[in-house]
């Protein structure tokens, strides 16, 4: 008899990990430019708007599309050696779950917060880019 969680030991899960901080480092350098942009101009207007109640969720989910499909260009650009597949991918998605709940106990501003929209939005932005990867 097989050992069921044979797979998920032989996942890449130190390099799926230093993939998703990276992601969320480019994040974070996106986040100081847009404060630095607040703080210039009449930018918190703009963001403002974007992020009342019709537009809001919308915003919300696209940021995790966003951060979903840097993840995988990450992936496919800085480990070509890793085989992606469907189980790779799922690792992903717990990985920046993982990382986005280590940076959300951090103070201070943050675009990415770990809630459904956000948690569907990774979900898709890391399916919808790896989607040659399912098989």
């Amino acid at each position: 008899m097989r050992n069921p969680f044979q797979r998920l030991r032989s996942l890449p899960w130190v390099p799926l990990l230093l993939i998703a901080a990276m992601t969320l480092v480019i994040i974070f350098g996106i986040e100081m430019l847009l404060g630095i942009l607040i703080q210039v101009s009449n930018f918190e207007q703009v963001l403002q708007l974007l992020f009342t109640p019709p537009l809001g969720l919308l915003m919300i989910v696209a940021i995790g599309v966003g951060v979903g499909a840097i993840a995988v260009w990450l992936l496919e650009t800085l480990r070509p050696e890793i085989i992606i597949n469907s189980g790779v991918l799922w690792a992903l998605i717990g990985c920046l779950i993982l990382v986005t709940f280590i940076r959300q106990l951090l103070p201070g501003f943050s675009l990415v917060t770990l809630d459904e929209s956000t948690l569907m939005g990774m979900i898709v932005g890391v399916f919808l880019t790896g989607r040659r990867y399912w098989r």
